[in-house]
């Protein structure tokens, strides 16, 4: 998870476990654990995309190359 939308979503679970709601309650679980369930689907699917991304790259790499016929 190395792109900005990540971090942003990190430093806001983050900040929803240290940062009380406010009146002496302690942290915010329900939006931490949503914030966390969201980054592991956005990773998935990046992780998804990437993986289609290379076998294409690989497929078309290989229609390309050079083949050589004896004759």
């Amino acid at each position: 998870m190395w792109n900005p939308l990540s971090w942003v979503m990190e430093a806001a679970a983050v900040m929803a476990l240290v940062l009380a709601n406010g009146g002496g309650e302690g942290p915010d679980w329900q939006d931490f654990v949503g914030i966390i369930v969201l980054l592991i689907i956005n990773s998935t699917i990046s992780f998804i995309e990437e993986n289609n991304a290379r076998n294409a790259a690989s497929a078309l790499m290989e229609r390309l190359s050079p083949k050589t016929r004896m004759s």
